[in-house]
């Protein structure tokens, strides 16, 4: 909606609680589209599920845009040669769409950074920097293990 806010401190011209209402009222019919940051537990998997602890996931829908927040340690064991992957919050509109960063720390060997990506339209799978398109967990081929950590974040569009 367009309204005109009167320049205060212009002679003559006075802020009223008539404005101010519209003003309000606007901002009040828009609310809805921003939403809450809200929590949910994802699911880690490395071929089958990986137990975790969830320091952190939390995801905020605006309109049909959303964007997730996750930081997970790892404390149990996945299995090599096998994909990581992630579930996401709200079901995107496009595997394509989906995409974001990400830090690993595999405790043992090194730290990984790369970029997120939709393994699926509710999952999302993770590929190193430079590293062409095997995503970790095969490439490098490594096992999730307890003191293990994944940080990521990603945007996309709700189906």
């Amino acid at each position: 909606m367009a309204y005109e806010v009167p320049a205060l401190g212009t002679a003559g011209q006075v802020y009223t609680a008539a404005a101010h209402n519209i003003i309000v009222n606007d901002i009040l019919e828009f609310a809805p589209l921003v939403g809450v940051w809200s929590t949910y537990v994802p699911v880690l998997t490395q071929l089958g599920a990986v137990t975790k602890t969830v320091n952190y996931a939390s995801y905020i829908v605006a309109g049909k845009l959303v964007i997730v927040s996750v930081y997970l340690d790892i404390t149990g064991t996945g299995t090599g040669n096998n994909a990581v992957t992630v579930t996401l919050p709200v079901t995107a509109k496009a595997q394509a769409g989906i995409t974001g960063v990400f830090y690993l720390l595999d405790a043992n060997v090194d730290n990984y950074v790369g970029t997120v990506v939709g393994a699926s339209t509710t999952t999302v799978a993770f590929y190193r920097a430079n590293a062409g398109n095997t995503p970790v967990g095969v490439s490098p081929n490594f096992t999730f293990a307890n003191g293990d950590s994944i940080r990521f974040s990603v945007t996309y569009e709700a189906a």
